[in-house]
């Protein structure tokens, strides 16, 4: 992917990501670092040993460097110093961090290697706590700061309207390469069936994601007699407590769990309805997925949800929690194939609009790539 700009002065930089899962951050960050890479940027990244993100970015060529960090990390100086060592050997003019124990060591790390421009990317949609060490992390350690939505930067400075300067935080919202995923064969991973509607959902099995309010829908929809199949993607730590409840409810038959799905474009394509309940989200890959592959949405009106869909026109959002209301939205696009289809090209249309590649890569190189000095954090 091309994307136009005046000049390209090369930059050493760090994407630094210590969490183990592999989900929408990590997968940000497998695409930026072999971006910034292509672009002729020197790229090294910090990550998980037994993360996929490791593995992936290893086997790309592009060093990684094994960490493990806690939330106390920060106060080891010898884990400090070590990161500080691998900013100063590689000369890192900036570095992006993922998780706030990472902006707390590799922040403070930073400072004492000079690096010149420290980024934390935040995804998660809760209030940041205003204390004294954020405030120092905030105020300090980093220079600038990247919301994937504008729910994210809301919740920033929810706690204290003036952590960030504004000029400092940035909304850039994820995207995903169109060409590459029309690009990918992908048969579809399950059949049509006449006369039943497929529903499916995919991420990571916590308690975040609300797959439990996927059950008791289901459990709604077949005490209404709806002849369909429930699809759900993904592993992690509630699986088997959702597996028991699916039995519990009596919807086994109905809800298939399918694990972890690396074709996920196959997942999408016989899917009637896609089907996200999540609690909290900040811009997240499997709507923009679920909207790249026409399918019109369900989900809770809650965090940056009403920033991508849109209510009446590309799916359906309800109260959080209701899952009556979550099952009525999914019964009204069952019984109307033509709502449904018009719900998926809304979606297909809006993603086109404002959820590509380009667009996220074009901000991200705005903010790297930019002559302009940036003040230093004093």
């Amino acid at each position: 992917m091309k994307i136009a700009m005046l000049k390209i002065t090369p930059k050493h930089i760090c994407l630094f990501n210590t969490y183990q899962a592999w989900g929408g951050a990590e997968k940000w960050y497998d695409i930026v670092a072999r971006w910034f890479r292509n672009r002729g940027h020197a790229v090294v990244a910090v990550t998980h040993i037994n993360s996929v993100l490791f593995h992936r970015l290893s086997q790309a060529g592009i060093s990684a460097y094994p960490l493990r960090i806690s939330n106390l990390s920060f106060l080891n100086p010898v884990a400090v110093l070590s990161v500080a060592r691998i900013f100063r050997n590689h000369r890192i003019d900036a570095v992006i961090l993922n998780l706030s124990a990472d902006a707390k060591v590799a922040g403070l790390a930073a400072r004492l290697a000079g690096v010149r421009q420290v980024i934390y990317r935040r995804g998660t949609a809760l209030p940041v706590r205003d204390s004294w060490l954020n405030r120092v992390v905030f105020k300090h350690f980093l220079t600038d700061v990247v919301a994937n939505s504008e729910e994210i930067k809301r919740t920033i400075l929810q706690n204290n309207p003036l952590l960030v300067p504004g000029e400092h935080l940035h909304v850039i919202y994820n995207g995903l390469d169109l060409a590459a995923y029309e690009r990918q064969k992908s048969p579809p991973l399950f059949p049509k069936q006449d006369g039943k509607i497929i529903l499916g959902n995919a991420g990571r099995f916590v308690e975040q994601k609300g797959q439990h309010y996927l059950l008791k829908a289901a459990k709604c929809l077949k005490d209404r007699g709806m002849n369909f199949t429930l699809y759900i993607a993904g592993t992690g730590a509630l699986e088997q407590e959702l597996r028991s409840y699916a039995n519990e409810l009596g919807v086994e038959e109905e809800v298939k769990f399918v694990g972890f799905v690396n074709d996920i474009k196959g997942f999408m394509e016989n899917l009637d309805i896609f089907l996200f309940p999540s609690l909290h989200e900040g811009s997240s890959h499997t709507l923009l997925e679920a909207m790249a592959s026409s399918k019109p949405i369900v989900a809770f009106d809650v965090s940056s949800m009403p920033e991508i869909i849109v209510s009446g026109e590309t799916g359906i959002l309800v109260e959080l929690g209701n899952v009556q209301a979550f099952s009525e939205a999914i019964l009204s696009l069952s019984g109307d194939r033509e709502l449904r289809e018009r719900f998926g090209r809304s979606g297909r249309r809006r993603f086109e609009q404002k959820f590509t590649l380009a667009h996220m890569l074009q901000d991200i190189a705005h903010l790297v790539e930019h002559e302009e000095r940036r003040e230093e954090p004093s």
